[in-house]
């Protein structure tokens, strides 16, 4: 469960236990023959509440895979935006995000996601406009403390 800032309201033991859990019922269904979509479904559910690197591409396997058969595609493109999120990998997000939002406008979740990845992008690329703007500034005084010299 996350708050409306994305934070995590679950704690680490919360989330382990529910991805043990969920991977021991996707397993179960492995060995049985009988792989449920529903069993992986909640597994990659469970995995995209980690903060481990695995676990959220593992997620997006999963959910690629249940794209691929048809199952609940628009909430696996909704949680494959919110692991790449996660993950740092923001264009991937963004792809996806607006994969979603083509297929489903109206949907709050990806509109959500979507705003959140422009305030990072608009700040990431505000951090970059200062970081350069003060190179320049920090070459230009070099520059004039030495051709100030001769």
């Amino acid at each position: 469960m996350f708050d409306s800032e994305g934070t995590n309201v679950y704690n680490e033991a919360e989330i382990l236990a529910e991805i043990r859990r969920a991977k021991e019922e996707y397993l179960r269904d492995i060995e049985n023959d009988i792989p449920s979509p529903k069993a992986a479904f909640n597994y990659a559910c469970a995995l995209v509440r980690s903060r481990e690197k695995y676990e959220l591409e593992k997620s997006v396997e999963i959910f690629e895979t249940l794209i691929d058969d048809g199952f609940q595609t628009h909430k696996c493109i909704y949680n494959i935006a919110y692991a790449y999120y996660k993950l740092g990998k923001l264009r991937q997000s963004r792809l996806f995000c607006e994969r979603l939002l083509k297929l489903d406008p109206l949907n709050q979740q990806a509109q959500d996601l979507h705003q959140q990845l422009d305030a990072v992008v608009q700040q990431k690329g505000l951090l970059g406009l200062g970081i350069t703007t003060l190179l320049v500034a920090g070459a230009g005084i070099v520059l004039y403390k030495t051709l100030g010299r001769k």
